[in-house]
């Protein structure tokens, strides 16, 4: 009977714990939060090399989902010289999503 009371408690006291941090990481969002009224921007940089540029996108898009903010904000990509494969990932992500920029060093001015 021990037992079965020290799992039971162990249960319980697991989804206490899940509780409290999903309460701390929904407060840490809203205090991170920008001000709901204006636009913003995310400005990511891809270098010569760089293989996970795609992921670094795409997270940055899903952030950006979470915390409900896609109709505002810019997620912009700057190609430092990412190869051709990655750049070509890049372009299709950005394609088929809203909000999600690719360009170059010179070009930036015209996205923020």
């Amino acid at each position: 009977m021990a037992v079965v009371d020290a799992i039971i408690y162990s249960a319980i006291l697991t989804f206490v714990l899940l509780g409290i941090i999903a309460c701390l990481f929904f407060v840490m969002l809203r205090i991170l939060q920008p001000n709901k009224r204006e636009n913003y921007s995310v400005v990511i940089i891809a270098h010569e090399g760089d293989k996970n540029a795609a992921s670094k996108l795409s997270t940055a898009g899903m952030r950006v989902s979470l915390i409900g903010d896609s109709s505002r904000a810019r997620i912009i990509m700057v190609d430092y010289g990412m190869d051709k494969e990655e750049r070509r990932i890049c372009e299709n992500m950005c394609r088929t999503s809203k909000g999600l920029y690719l360009c170059k060093p010179e070009e930036i001015t015209q996205y923020i």
